[in-house]
């Protein structure tokens, strides 16, 4: 997992993208050959289809999709979280740092509890 400085240092992009769709979205991402980058996604049936990496970072319709994710996993506040207001970020941009920002915490409160029980990385 990245560093918060690492992830506010992202452009919006492939690399942003990726990101997202792996820590925040659950998604396993491969580099096709033929079909370039793509993320496996769970259907409704929960099975998995394979489609294109989403442009999370570079598009503003995909973020109620980004906020839906983080909803579902408790983050209900993900919107109080953002801060494109200043014109620094685009709102897509935002959002994805923002929830990238939310995986983070995640993770280390994870690892913190892991530790607690006395369980290893490995497990």
């Amino acid at each position: 997992m990245m560093t918060e400085q690492e992830i506010m240092l992202m452009k919006p992009g492939i690399e942003l993208n990726k990101a997202v769709a792996r820590e925040v979205m659950g998604n396993l991402v491969i580099k096709d050959e033929i079909l370039g980058n793509m993320e496996r996604f769970i259907d409704i049936n929960g099975g998995f289809v394979w489609g294109a990496l989403q442009p999370y970072s570079e598009d503003s319709s995909l973020t109620e999709i980004i906020i839906d994710k983080l909803s579902e996993q408790g983050h209900e506040d993900i919107k109080d979280l953002i801060n494109s207001e200043n014109g620094e970020f685009t709102d897509a941009e935002a959002i994805c740092k923002a929830a990238l920002l939310v995986a983070l915490k995640r993770h280390r409160t994870d690892k913190l509890i892991r530790e607690a029980l006395g369980e290893s990385d490995e497990n």
